[in-house]
């Protein structure tokens, strides 16, 4: 997925024009950042979980 393809989804989140200000580029950063970081926490939390290994065969294996 190209940036020019995100674009759109992200100033629709934001409510904002197709003009993206580096304001709300780094507030998207950072809230990816974050809810990685939160669910990599929970999911090695729970490692033996079958939550756990349900995300990981079907999102992380297939990128």
């Amino acid at each position: 997925m190209t940036d020019s393809s995100l674009l759109p989804d992200i100033c629709f989140h934001l409510r904002c024009t197709r003009t993206m200000l580096s304001t709300n580029i780094r507030r998207f950063f950072r809230f990816r950042l974050h809810f990685f970081l939160f669910f990599g926490l929970i999911f090695l939390t729970f490692k033996n979980d079958s939550t756990h290994d349900c995300f990981f065969y079907t999102h992380i294996i297939i990128y």
